[in-house]
């Protein structure tokens, strides 16, 4: 959850000269997508599948949640969510070119 915190801080604080680097890293290649996608997927699985074999938890960073972990990470989502929505129209023009 560290991790997913840090990208919707890092999404979300005005960072000068970085912020066009982490929107053309974040939004444009689908990595925000993949956090949200990773993250919700995550929840789900932590609230239904309590009983699955510890196999089916290797491929996540953190295998289970706690429902104190779940309300966290729902609320570090929705903020990754809207930072989404809000930066999905951005211009072409704005992002800056790879190197």
């Amino acid at each position: 959850m560290l991790s997913r915190g840090f990208v919707s801080r890092a999404l979300g604080l005005p960072l000068g000269s970085l912020q066009g680097e982490l929107d053309y890293f974040y939004h444009h290649h689908g990595r925000l997508q993949k956090v949200i996608d990773d993250s919700q997927a995550l929840v789900d699985k932590s609230r239904t599948l309590w009983e699955a074999s510890d196999e089916d938890w290797e491929k996540y960073a953190i295998p289970k949640l706690t429902a104190g972990g779940i309300i966290m990470l729902e609320r570090i989502l929705k903020k990754l969510r809207t930072q989404s929505r809000s930066n999905m129209f951005l211009l072409p023009s704005s992002v800056p070119k790879a190197h």
